[in-house]
């Protein structure tokens, strides 16, 4: 089933889209679209309508800052590193690039090499 608007822009569909990652209650990330609109009511004040829908697909996302710090993980992601609840807690706030340091040269870092 797609709900209306679904992969339509927004001139096309009465609402905005966008994909965010929430954090569910075990700390994964859980890919999700934000479907909202803004208008005017009776009384001319503005406000915004909202609705939530978590994706279909399973997707493997990792979440970084800017300095390149996990912030966090869906779970299939996690799934396919092999890691376990508490070593992927433990991976929050470590640093990618300790782990796959090859990604440097992709990175602002390489020019401090």
């Amino acid at each position: 089933m797609k709900w209306a608007g679904e992969g339509k822009s927004s001139k096309e569909s009465n609402y905005d889209v966008k994909k965010i990652f929430p954090i569910n209650k075990d700390g994964f990330i859980i890919c999700t679209f934000k479907f909202y609109k803004q208008f005017l009511n009776l009384n001319k004040d503005l406000q915004y309508v909202a609705m939530f829908k978590k994706n279909r697909e399973e997707e493997n996302v990792i979440i970084l800052n800017q300095n390149y710090e996990i912030e966090g993980m869906t779970k299939s992601a996690v799934d396919k590193l092999g890691l376990s609840h508490k070593d992927y807690q433990d991976t929050i706030g470590m640093n990618l690039l300790i782990f796959l340091p090859s990604l440097i040269e992709y990175t602002s870092f390489e020019e401090l090499r």
